[in-house]
């Protein structure tokens, strides 16, 4: 699962269920088009107002916290995701 702002699917209706990889661009140029292709899920991270980029360890934290709150509350079970 690969992370850049101008993916289509926020990272919050991803359901991080079984391994999953996450890849993090650098924080001057994201990821390749390669690295892109690499994946198999492209997320975003919704933003607003006047900021348009978080820095890599603030969007990593994000995704990650997001990832285990699904794990810990059991949505990984094979249950649909709520809708968001």
């Amino acid at each position: 699962v690969g992370a850049s702002d101008d993916a289509e699917q926020d990272y919050r209706s991803f359901r991080f269920t079984g391994p999953c990889a996450l890849l993090m661009g650098r924080e001057t140029t994201g990821i390749t088009r390669e690295e892109q292709a690499a994946t198999s899920r492209m997320l975003r991270i919704p933003m607003q107002g006047s900021c348009d980029s978080l820095n890599l360890a603030v969007a990593t934290s994000l995704i990650l916290y997001e990832a285990f709150h699904q794990r810990r509350s059991g949505l990984d079970s094979g249950d649909p995701m709520p809708a968001a």
